[in-house]
Formats: structure tokens, C-alpha cells, sequence
């Protein structure tokens, strides 16, 4: 088995940023390290911390998670995984000396065995490490303002160019909070047109209503009126036709009477 935690080695004088470094890029760290601790990442430096794509796609992915997913980052590189460049592993030398002369062999072809799973692993780890690269170019490419300046080539597998990083970062840095700043003048936009939107909506509403209020109580109105004189007309007609049988029924009396 492989121990975790482990890192492709450099120079321990890289491991910290150098006094000589503006004041600029110092933030710059800060701010890196600031989004990276939400991940758990500590960045130490601008090369080999940067190396994996592990960083970049966490701080595209804080502010834009939707270019850069995060169970889409690949967590299984050289940073995280430790395996020689030379795909080699050592043994443990705790056996007793007593065995030493019977298993041999078996320790022979366990470093064979070993040496052969290192070197399938190296390789997914760099093909880990490509992977995020490319998640990063995307998702660049989308953002746009950002320029093409580094490669998985360049990065993986290496110490990458420190002045090519921070130039990289100074301009993502950049980009990321210009546009977090035109997501939320977009989002207050988008605010005050809902609410412009649901007055406006709410205003012809009660006007509709309104408006159906009048025509409904015309509607009653035109009805009622309609009804009264439908009545009023049944009633004459028999009145008429009862007037008439009256006065029929009078003069056929009177002529009985004669």
C-alpha cells in the first residue's frame, strides 16, 4: 500500500514565499490560501503547490461552481499521493533475520510486484493531474478575460515557472471578482426587475379586477332592468287579455238581461 499525504519533493527553499516578493503578491497568497482553506489545501508556494491543477480548479469552483464542479476535481495526484518519478517503492526492513534466507524470493518479486503497481499509478496521477488541467482551460474559456498562458505540460509532472503562476493567478484573481461583482449587479437587477415586474403584474391585476367589477355589476344592472321590463310587459299583457274578459263577460250579462 501507498501512504497518503505525500508530495513530490523540492527544494526546501521554495517552500515559503521570499521576503523579496511585493506586497501585491503576497495578498495574492492570502487570498489563494484563504479560498483553499475551505478545501483543506494549504499552498505554500507558487510552483509545486500549483503544479497538480488541484488549486486552480478549487478557486474557480468557489466562485463559479458551475464551471467547475467539484466532485469533478480529481483529489489523486502527485501532490496527495506519494510515488517516486523513478515508479519505485520501498520495502519495509522490519522483517526478523531469522526469515531473511526463506523469503528471498518472496521479497524479490514483492519489489518487482511493487515497482510495476508504482508505475500504473504514476501514470494515473499525471493523467489525474491532465484531467484538472483541462477542466481549468474550459472553464477559462468560458469566463473569458483570462489568457491561454499555461499548459498541463508545463505545470505537471515539474516545478512550473513561478513568474508564469503568478502572472496566471493575477489575472484569474482578477477575473473571478470582476465577475463575482457583475453576478450580484446582475442578481440586484434581476431583483429590481422582479419587483418592478410583480407591481406592474399586481397593478394590472387590480385594474382587471376593477374593470370586471364594472362590467359585471352593468352586466346585473343591463339583466335586472331586462327582467323588470320583461315583467313589466307579462303583466300588461294580462291585464289587457283580463280587462278584456271582463268586459266581455259584462256585455254578454247585459245582453242576457235584455
Amino acid at each position: 500500500t501507498f501512504p497518503h499525504d505525500c508530495r513530490v519533493q523540492e527544494d526546501n527553499s521554495s517552500n515559503s514565499l521570499p521576503q523579496c516578493y511585493s506586497e501585491n503578491v503576497k495578498l495574492l497568497m492570502a487570498w489563494v490560501n484563504a479560498v483553499c482553506e475551505f478545501y483543506n489545501i494549504k499552498v505554500e508556494n507558487f510552483t509545486v503547490s500549483f503544479s497538480d491543477g488541484r488549486v486552480l480548479c478549487h478557486l474557480i469552483h468557489h466562485y463559479h461552481p458551475c464551471y467547475v464542479p467539484l466532485e469533478a476535481v480529481c483529489q489523486r495526484t502527485t501532490q496527495t499521493i506519494e510515488c517516486s518519478r523513478t515508479h519505485t517503492v520501498g520495502l519495509n526492513s522490519s522483517s526478523s533475520s531469522s526469515s531473511e534466507s526463506d523469503t528471498s524470493l518472496n521479497v524479490v518479486e514483492g519489489m518487482f510486484d511493487q515497482t510495476v503497481t508504482a508505475s500504473v499509478l504514476y501514470k494515473e496521477l499525471l493523467d489525474n493531474e491532465r484531467k484538472n488541467f483541462q477542466l481549468i482551460n474550459a472553464a477559462v474559456s468560458d469566463l473569458g478575460g483570462i489568457p491561454a498562458m499555461i499548459h498541463h505540460s508545463d505545470m505537471s509532472n515539474t516545478i512550473p515557472d513561478e513568474k508564469v503562476v503568478i502572472t496566471y493567478v493575477s489575472f484569474l484573481c482578477a477575473r473571478l471578482l470582476d465577475l463575482r461583482q457583475e453576478t450580484r449587479a446582475a442578481r440586484l437587477i434581476q431583483a429590481a426587475w422582479r419587483n418592478y415586474r410583480l407591481k406592474r403584474e399586481l397593478k394590472l391585476s387590480q385594474e382587471k379586477d376593477r374593470a370586471a367589477r364594472i362590467i359585471q355589476k352593468s352586466a346585473i344592472n343591463f339583466l335586472a332592468r331586462r327582467r323588470i321590463l320583461k315583467e313589466k310587459n307579462a303583466a300588461i299583457f294580462i291585464q289587457k287579455h283580463w280587462r278584456r274578459y271582463l268586459a266581455r263577460r259584462i256585455f254578454l250579462n247585459l245582453k242576457k238581461r235584455k
